[in-house]
């Protein structure tokens, strides 16, 4: 990737569609392929580490440390070198990093709040049932039996959402708290850490001339995104720790929400590696 880019500001991001692939075909052709702009070239050796554009004049040298190459330079943009990079800085490994956990993390906002409306719907149409069992008791058209099930201390049960059955009161209602304040927590990390990318994309798109001559004062909030999925996604982490000590939920959700949490952290790791994970203020 080139060094022409910003290595402490968010505007490091805009490197990324720098990145080129550097490989060698079978006959011994050295193949370049920007990630995104400028088009793919083939290069034969005329001395070592410098190369000539096939069916071209321009030029291409490699740069070494300590015998392993680490750099290439091109004559067509000599002020700019371009540095090799690891693994993980790759273009192809960070957006799969990027995609993976976007699913996932929008796999538990999407499913947590399609639950949470259908356990809604459901508590509103048994209400209603029960409405209208009542009525019908009043007008003798019932069967008159006992319709609540109560367990011999008198406290009803209710069905939760994973299927279990817990007491009203004390210590399952503390419980059910934890649970839900695990899962909005999770939530909020999700929106805000996606929220700084859709942020990003939709500041470009109104404003592309903001790159080179400034962001817009309210992009700040923007950059306060990411700071708000940070918080949100280490907090997400001990819930996810606490539900496998105390037992919260089935094993199936319990997997689930975890991996809810491994996401939120890939994708503090991604935002702050583009420096977008900073204090605004």
């Amino acid at each position: 990737r080139t060094t022409r880019i910003s290595e402490t500001t968010y505007e490091k991001v805009f490197g990324a569609a720098s990145a080129t692939e550097v490989r060698v075909e079978d006959d011994g052709t050295l193949v370049t392929s920007p990630f995104v702009i400028d088009e793919e070239k083939r290069w034969v050796e005329v001395e070592p580490l410098v190369f000539r554009e096939v069916d071209g004049h321009e030029r291409l040298a490699f740069g070494e440390d300590d015998g392993e190459v680490r750099r290439f330079f091109r004559d067509r943009n000599p002020v700019a070198g371009n540095e090799k990079l690891s693994r993980s800085e790759e273009p192809i490994v960070q957006s799969a990093v990027f995609g993976v956990s976007s699913l996932v993390l929008m796999s538990g906002i999407a499913g947590w709040s399609g639950a949470a409306l259908w356990r809604r719907a459901r508590r509103g149409l048994a209400s209603y049932a029960d409405e209208d069992r009542r009525a019908a008791e009043k007008d003798g058209e019932g069967n008159g039996g006992d319709t609540e099930t109560e367990d011999r201390k008198g406290e009803t049960q209710k069905d939760t959402e994973d299927g279990a059955t817990v007491r009203k009161g004390g210590r399952d209602d503390d419980e059910k708290r934890r649970r839900r304040l695990a899962r909005w927590t999770a939530g909020v990390a999700g929106f805000g850490l996606l929220g700084s990318v859709v942020g990003l994309l939709v500041t470009l798109i109104v404003d592309p001339f903001s790159v080179v001559y400034g962001m817009p004062p309210w992009f700040s909030a923007v950059l306060a995104l990411p700071v708000v999925g940070a918080v949100g996604s280490l907090a997400s982490v001990a819930f996810a720790v606490l539900a496998w000590r105390d037992g919260y939920w089935s094993t199936i959700h319990r997997v689930h929400y975890t991996l809810v949490a491994v996401a939120g952290l890939l994708l503090v790791w991604l935002l702050a590696y583009w420096n977008l994970l900073t204090v605004p203020f």
